[in-house]
């Protein structure tokens, strides 16, 4: 009888640590649709830093295509899936994801890991999570445009134009800081946020009074309440502008497109994000330690048609390592 309560307690022990051993599960929420490039760059990202060893689900809640009105709709969606799995950590991508659920997350105690964060997370919380921990993406407006006085030494005047999101708004924060305009260099800069799809067409075929334009978002503009698919922007207004566009994502970049871009890659960046949240799991990193990192690399890509089209020779230090897509 005592060797039978023995071997009762030996497999209670045994399949208790099984139980207790079970694969942490991961769920990452994004902001965007998956056929987004950055979305689908850093979700790659994320997936090669975690590896084998962990159950990674993702919720999509599409924010650059629906309207605004369903986006509390699609938060609540998100939330439920959150809420249903109950997650050993959670990953907010971008903006949308961090403001809409990022303050409920934080009262569950689950750990926190944001990335392509533009704004700063503070502004989302009325006091931050101890277990929070990201990845700030600052897109590289400002070290783009001084290169781009290098590229092209005369320009005295250029446009940054963006779409109106969330994104914009802490573009327009952190590099214009409250002014309409501002210089590098000898380039004066102004900024311009396109209400709607007719709005941007508008802006671009007068666009004659700048040297050129800079375009850091575009993913959310509309027309006649319908979304404007991004390859229908990037060739519309690379076929109708009467200077050179550039941008910060290298699908942008082509014959039919833009004439070159100043890239954070999302695969790194998702990669990093990842590092984070493995090292949470695995007990190697806390979010105490390091809670906001931010990524800088950048990639420069240029398309040669569009270079000859504006007649724009690239100084050697660029040219010698740039990626050009035909």
């Amino acid at each position: 009888m005592l060797g039978v309560r023995v071997m009762c307690c030996l497999l209670f022990v045994l399949f208790g640590r099984v139980a207790l051993a079970r694969t942490p599960v991961v769920l990452i929420i994004e902001s965007y649709h998956p056929a987004l490039a950055w979305t689908a760059q850093c979700e790659d990202g994320i997936r090669q830093a975690l590896g084998g060893g962990f159950d990674v689900r993702s919720v999509f809640m599409d924010t650059k295509r629906i309207p605004a009105t369903d986006f509390a709709l699609s938060a609540r969606k998100a939330w439920e899936v959150f809420d249903s799995i109950r997650p050993d950590l959670v990953m907010l991508g971008d903006d949308d994801a961090l403001s809409m659920l990022g303050p409920r997350v934080a009262e569950t105690n689950i750990p926190i890991v944001f990335f392509g964060i533009n704004n700063n997370p503070r502004n989302y919380f009325r006091q931050l999570p101890r277990n929070m921990a990201g990845v700030l993406e600052r897109t590289p407006v400002i070290p783009w445009l001084r290169h781009l006085t290098d590229i092209m030494p005369r320009a005295r005047r250029a446009l940054v134009l963006l779409d109106k999101s969330l994104t914009s708004n802490s573009i327009i924060d952190l590099v214009f800081q409250g002014h309409t305009s501002i210089h590098v260099g000898k380039l004066n800069v102004e900024f311009y946020v396109a209400s709607d799809w007719a709005d941007w067409q508008d802006r671009i075929r007068g666009a004659s009074e700048y040297d050129f334009l800079l375009t850091p978002t575009f993913h959310a503009l509309r027309g006649a309440g319908n979304y404007i698919d991004i390859p229908v922007v990037v060739s519309w207004t690379s076929r109708n502008s009467p200077v050179p566009v550039f941008s910060n994502q290298d699908y942008t970049i082509g014959e039919n497109g833009f004439v070159g871009a100043l890239v954070l890659v999302g695969t790194e960046h998702g990669r990093l994000a990842g590092d984070i949240a493995r090292g949470i799991l695995e007990g190697t990193f806390s979010p105490r330690s390091a809670p906001f990192l931010t990524d800088k690399a950048g990639q420069f890509y240029f398309n040669r048609h569009q270079l000859d089209r504006f007649g724009i020779l690239l100084p050697e230090e660029i040219r010698s390592i740039a990626l050009y897509q035909d």
